[in-house]
């Protein structure tokens, strides 16, 4: 299966239901000229549902980051009864959206939208490159990705 076509479908979380759906519509260049660096604009919507859990619960949600010159968030949205804000990773600094249901009663479920622009990336791209500290840090093991053989 083609990656556009995962996120296109939807899948299946762990708990209840995710989907994730890329708008090709709002893949639009926003310049004109030739030759401009335009960038490539996408809304992603994630809707998240808890089902049967009849206690108190809590979601974590990866927020897109903005990642040298070719991708930036810019703009983000979410709609929950939950209570939720947003936190970093004490590790590696991601954003997560936390959000964390006391009362059984409220509905179980979260939207989360995110607007992100995106720009071709080149040969001669200006990116720093990746030093042997930070190859160490991104490529340690951990307790779900164990790396020593």
């Amino acid at each position: 299966m083609q990656r556009r076509e995962f996120f296109g479908t939807g899948f299946v979380g762990a708990g209840g239901v995710m989907g994730a759906v890329i708008l090709p519509g709002l893949a639009r260049a926003a310049g004109s000229g030739e030759g401009a660096a335009a960038p490539r604009l996408f809304e992603v919507t994630t809707t998240v549902e808890l089902k049967n859990s009849a206690n108190s619960a809590q979601l974590w949600l990866p927020v897109f980051q903005s990642a040298g010159g070719y991708q930036r968030l810019t703009g983000l949205s979410w709609e929950t009864g939950a209570e939720a804000r947003l936190v970093r990773d004490a590790q590696s600094g991601a954003r997560i959206l936390h959000a964390r249901w006391r009362d059984p009663a409220v509905p179980r479920t979260v939207t989360l939208v995110q607007r992100v622009a995106t720009w071709a990336r080149k040969p001669d791209d200006a990116s720093p490159a990746v030093t042997g500290t930070e190859r160490q840090f991104w490529t340690r093991p951990s307790v779900g990705v164990p790396t020593g053989g």
